[in-house]
């Protein structure tokens, strides 16, 4: 009876070794997988990172391209008004251009600062450009909708207009 008796303490710990050994197991796989799911975030984010680095084209020179922003992103333009841009985080004495997308030439940014005035409704990608000697680069894309003159506008305009008689 002793016998068995040790035969069944025997198999319970043998039992419960094997229940820590699968469960430590898990947890290594666990964490592997959780370190991958890390990894791939880390290479989301590097990529990301790289996408703001602009490569020359002749594949000797790299510029680090500031990730500029613009103030007032969601602000719509309208006809004939004019539109005041305006640079964040960008580099002091870079030089910048907006393609305003409408066909007009590009505008330099001055100090940060643009203004243009749009003289037809409809939808426009606006590009801005930075520019390293003879090299550009695109580093920002926005759609923009330009709008018709609302109606209380428009009829301020014609009031403060002046008429040649």
């Amino acid at each position: 009876m002793k016998e068995s008796s040790n035969k069944r303490k025997d198999g319970i710990i043998l039992a419960l070794v094997a229940l820590v050994g699968v469960g430590g197991l898990l947890l290594l796989q666990l964490a592997r997988n959780r370190q991958k799911v890390t990894t791939d975030e880390r290479t989301v984010v590097q990529n990301q990172q790289d996408n703001h680095k602009a490569v020359a084209p002749d594949g000797q020179s790299t510029i680090q391209a500031v990730p500029v922003n613009l103030l007032h992103i969601n602000d719509q333009p309208e006809i004939d008004v004019p539109f005041h841009y305006e640079l964040t985080d960008f580099s002091p004495g870079g030089v910048y251009q907006l393609d305003p997308g409408d066909g007009s030439p590009r505008q330099t940014f001055n100090n940060g600062k643009l203004t243009f005035t749009y003289h037809k409704p409809g939808s426009y990608l606006i590009n801005i450009y930075t520019i390293d000697g003879a090299q550009e680069y695109k580093i920002l894309s926005i759609p923009k909708e330009v709008a018709r003159l609302t109606e209380k506008r428009s009829l301020n305009k014609r009031k403060n207009a002046v008429v040649d008689e």
